[in-house]
């Protein structure tokens, strides 16, 4: 599968490449446009770490059916050229339905309004009528083929088998959020992609009718990307509807990047490797689980921002308690074992700082909280509190809270404090046993202190 998209992306850079052609930029300039495509931005996860997703596809697809708008433009707008776009058009739509929006640039590869003029009286003869016959059949045939596959496979005839689909932000698109969101914002993390849109100025300058077309369609699509109801498209690294038409981003960064001074070169250059820099570290924190693959926010992205230590994995993944929101009926200072070690390690387990607390269960609910200042040095280490829970001396749960994520530098104290708030009452259990792991030969913790809250409910 991995090859197969491999291969579909390659067809789709082979297609920029030959637009750009028509522009006459260089060698160079093309290397540097589908480098900055392939290394900045998030098609290289969808072909190693997600194959099966349509993206590489759909990319191939729509970079093909823009090439095919070129070579229909320079041949004066041919009527037989119609089936190979209707049918590309069909294609798109099979692969996902909303991006046969593209459609919607046909009438920005004319010239002018003359060639416009005179594709319309040619559609009136009697040859145009065949090639137009033949391209509603060649749009309808991957259409049905689609429809034909899911009757085979699931026993219905439907075009769409996802189900409870709806598009619930119609009227308040999540624009900003789908844009410049932490969650899975596009130039959040494909930063190399804010470059195109400079190149946007220069596609104007060259071909006004189809910068106008490209950016009418991008805020389209980005209109009804931002309407699902699911408008972050779960898992997965960056916005990935956008993979999809790179096309769009990849024609104005080599127009940009052919029509600059040397100077400004050397600038695009040094930008594009910091950006390339950038979407590496974050596909590698994607890959080893430092990035959350649905659910980010600016907390969590300033938390982990360009952090590649294994103490940060899955750091964003595990829920930490919180206390209760109303007053503790009785709160007791507990009473901390090994406390003047300071230096714990993994060696000496009979060393480590714990605490046993046996309940008191004429309240309703207990929670617990250690403070104190931990110092970690090496950026491998991932120190824990192994919260267990027993009623009668037989272990009723247990839970593990690593918090070498909450520790932003190494060989430095750092303040911290872990909840421990159970979801089940104190008729549960009587007693909890709470310890602290080192993970690691060389663990500082210091001023710790441990507290019980009570609570009547």
């Amino acid at each position: 599968t991995v090859l197969i998209a491999f291969i579909f992306v390659f067809l789709g850079f082979w297609c920029i490449a030959k637009i750009l052609s028509y522009y006459r930029v260089s060698r160079f300039t093309k290397l540097v446009t589908l480098l900055a495509i392939g290394f900045g931005t998030n098609i290289g996860a969808f072909i190693i770490y997600n194959p099966t997703f349509s993206h590489a596809f759909s990319f191939a697809v729509i970079s093909f059916f823009i090439l095919s708008l070129y070579r229909w433009r320079e041949a004066n707008n041919p009527i037989k050229h119609i089936p190979l776009l209707a049918f590309l058009v069909g294609f798109i739509f099979i692969l996902r339905p909303t991006d046969g929006i593209v459609a919607l640039l046909i009438p920005f590869f004319f010239k002018n309004k003359k060639s416009i003029l005179l594709f319309i009286r040619n559609i009136f003869t009697t040859k145009a009528s065949f090639y137009l016959l033949i391209g509603v059949s060649l749009f309808i045939l991957p259409i049905f083929l689609q429809v034909l596959s899911t009757h085979q496979q699931q026993g219905i005839w439907s075009l769409n088998s996802y189900v409870n689909e709806r598009f619930d932000y119609f009227t308040n698109p999540k624009i900003i959020e789908v844009l410049f969101g932490f969650r899975k914002g596009l130039f959040i993390y494909s930063p190399i992609l804010l470059i195109s849109l400079f190149g946007f100025y220069t596609l104007w300058k060259k071909d006004k009718f189809i910068a106008i077309g490209s950016i009418l369609l991008l805020i389209i699509f980005t209109y009804i990307t931002a309407s699902w109801w699911c408008w972050w498209y779960g898992g997965g690294l960056g916005m990935r509807p956008y993979i999809n038409i790179f096309v769009l981003f990849a024609i104005p960064f080599g127009l940009l990047f052919e029509a600059i001074s040397n100077r400004l070169k050397i600038v695009i250059l040094v930008c594009s490797a910091v950006f390339v820099y950038m979407y590496q570290i974050y596909q590698y924190q994607m890959v080893n689980n430092i990035l959350h693959y649905d659910n980010m926010n600016y907390a969590q992205f300033k938390q982990v921002f360009m952090q590649t230590d294994k103490r940060f994995e899955w750091s964003l993944h595990m829920d930490f308690d919180t206390l209760p929101h109303e007053k503790a009926a009785e709160i007791v200072s507990e009473k901390l074992q090994n406390t003047g070690v300071i230096r714990y390690n993994m060696d000496q387990p009979d060393q480590t700082l714990k605490v046993d607390i046996v309940l008191d269960s004429t309240y309703k609910h207990w929670a617990g909280s250690v403070v104190g200042k931990v110092k970690i040095v090496d950026g491998k280490q991932n120190p824990n509190f192994t919260v267990r829970y027993f009623k009668n001396d037989s272990l009723v749960k247990e839970r593990e809270y690593i918090f070498g994520g909450k520790i932003p530098k190494i060989n430095v104290y750092h303040p911290i404090q872990i909840n421990f708030n159970p979801d089940f009452p104190i008729s549960s259990f009587d007693k909890v046993e709470i310890a602290f792991f080192a993970a690691g030969y060389e663990c500082y913790f210091k001023e710790a202190k441990f507290t019980s809250y009570y609570y009547l409910k």
